[in-house]
């Protein structure tokens, strides 16, 4: 079965088709901005690992599975993949994103993944 951590643990680039294919079959049983956080918490966490700043809260099975999928991503991409999952919040906020928050995911992966 499809679930929100294998989402997650495939969010790299290169793997575009397996992301699309979870990100699409979650939210039937996922509501969308529960996937929103936990993926944005996730690149948050990613981006950290990478930069070599990894938040005490994590353990150290967690930090050595981000410190592995980190490695797929170039630290200038990660961090403008995670500016653009910034953005589609702030849009969603305020109401100025012109498409449902599913597709903006959809988009934003199709760019940098």
């Amino acid at each position: 079965s499809e679930s929100i951590f294998k989402l997650l643990d495939s969010c790299y680039p290169k793997n575009l088709k397996q992301f699309i294919s979870l990100l699409n079959s979650l939210p039937e049983k996922v509501d969308e901005v529960f996937i929103f956080i936990m993926l944005a918490r996730h690149v948050r966490n990613l981006l950290m690992v990478k930069l070599g700043n990894s938040s005490k809260s994590l353990q150290s099975w967690q930090v050595a599975k981000l410190k592995s999928q980190a490695y797929y991503w170039n630290e200038e991409k990660l961090s403008l993949f995670y500016d653009g999952l910034y953005k589609i919040d702030v849009r969603v906020k305020t109401g100025n994103n012109p498409f449902p928050l599913r597709k903006s995911l959809d988009l934003l992966a199709c760019y940098f993944l």
